[in-house]
Order: C-alpha cells, then structure tokens, then sequence
C-alpha cells in the first residue's frame, strides 16, 4: 500500500513546481479559448452569474427575503461560493479522461491536471466576484466589515478540501464512468440541501439535523458570515479544517496510489 510520507509529498510538491507554467498557461490559454470573438470578453464571465443570481435572488427575496436581514448580500455571498465548489466538482468526472492524450504521451504530474481545474474555477470566482461588487457598490449594497478577511481563511480551506475530492473523483471516473452522470445531479441536490436560499431558523427543528450532516453547509457559512460582519463559531471552522485535510488526504493518497495504473484503463 503506498503512504503519502513526508519525503513522497514533498517530491510531489517539487514536482508540481516544476510544472508551475503549465497551470498558469492552462488557466490564461482556456479563458482566452473561451471568449474568443466575444465581444463582451472576460466581462461575461462577471456577467453571466450576476444575471442568473440576480434573477433567483429577487424571486427568492419576495418569497423569504422578509424573514432574512440583508437578504441579497446573504443570498449572492452563499450562491457565488457554492458556484465555486459546483465548479470545480462539475468538472472533476472529466479531468483525467479529457486529458487522456497528454496522459498517454507525455510526463505530467497528474496533480497538475487536478490544479489546472481547481485554479480554472477560482479564477472564476474571483471575476465573478468582482462583478458582483460592482453592481453592489452602484445600488449601496456593499457595506466593509473588519470580519472580511476571514472569508480568505475559508477560501484556503476551499483550495485544499477541492484539490482532495476533484483528485478521488477524477480517478473513481475512470473506472466508473457513470460518475460523470451522478455528480451533476448530486450537486444539484446539494444546492438545495444547502443553506443558501433560505436560512437554518427556517427549517422545522427535527429536520434541521440533515444540514448539520452536509459538509457544504460549514463551508459556506465560514465565508458568507464575515461578509454580513459575523464571526462564524470555532465549531464550524473545527469541521472544515478535519474535513479538508482528511479529503486532501485521502484525494491525494488516491491519487497516488492509482497514477501508473490509470492509463491502462483509459
């Protein structure tokens, strides 16, 4: 059985380093791809969630938004956030079959291809986080808090937890191809499951302990609640750290464990 020791991860680690270019030119080529002959370009990227948010958020806000303070800002914090994990998990199935050429070609680290995704999807993120801030500093919703820095402490324990279950789920795909069927609806289930369109006093009390159980459900309140000027409690951000090193743990190990035995089976 292999063990990820602390000699193998940092060979892994000099590794990756080594083909640290290749994930900056994946990231800055398929942007580029993506809107080409676009006349809106990158501000599509900020676009096109802005207009999906905005859309559920005002339909949601005149159903529940009465019952939740400063709805939009906790609506559009929690949903830009989960589109982030959606992102990266959406596209997990894919990553080592889409890759197959340079896999069966050519030396590559197979982290780099789990980084090219993870880092993809953040870039993302973070466009489609400046088009929100704009649009909320135009109509007065954007209010700063000194508890906004914490939000980057949840989007580091979102880099480890993603790079643990994209590398379990982009190895598992290979040899269960239906997991590329399952992940989308899952995810969309999870959405639902998840606290994001309404809030946790709003669900019967002996059914609020199937949230409890959704690991989702801690990493999005340790990053929406610094956004609304809370500190989110020691429990939740207990719960994320264990679940983040054990997932990056357990993807990588997985990872590791199956990476001369993967292109046999593609």
């Amino acid at each position: 059985m292999y063990a990820i020791s602390h000699s193998n991860l940092g060979r892994e680690i000099n590794r990756v380093f080594r083909f640290r270019y290749v994930v900056y030119s994946y990231v800055y080529t398929t942007l580029k791809i993506r809107y080409r002959r676009s006349y809106l370009g990158f501000f599509w990227t900020m676009l096109a969630p802005l207009i999906q948010y905005l859309m559920i958020g005002v339909i949601m806000g005149m159903l529940v938004g009465s019952k939740i303070p400063n709805y939009y800002r906790y609506y559009f914090s929690g949903a830009l956030f989960f589109s982030l994990i959606n992102g990266v998990i959406g596209k997990s199935p894919l990553i080592m079959i889409g890759n197959e050429h340079y896999i069966k070609k050519t030396f590559v680290p197979k982290t780099i291809f789990i980084l090219n995704v993870v880092c993809y999807e953040f870039a993302n993120f973070f466009l489609s986080a400046l088009g929100l801030v704009v649009f909320g500093a135009m109509f007065g919703a954007v209010e700063l808090h000194p508890t906004i820095p914490l939000s980057i402490l949840a989007l580091g324990f979102a880099l480890v937890f993603l790079l643990g279950i994209a590398s379990f789920i982009s190895v598992a795909t290979v040899y269960f191809r239906d997991f590329d069927y399952i992940i989308p609806v899952a995810m969309q289930a999870l959405f639902f499951v998840t606290p994001i369109t309404y809030d946790m006093s709003m669900i019967p009390e002996k059914r609020a302990w199937i949230i409890t159980y959704n690991p989702f459900y801690y990493f999005v309140e340790i990053f929406r609640q610094p956004l609304l000027g809370q500190v989110p409690s020691w429990n939740f951000y207990g719960i994320v750290a264990a679940t983040s090193l054990v997932t990056c743990f357990l993807g990588l190990w997985c990872l590791r464990h199956f990476e001369n035995k993967i292109v046999f089976k593609l």
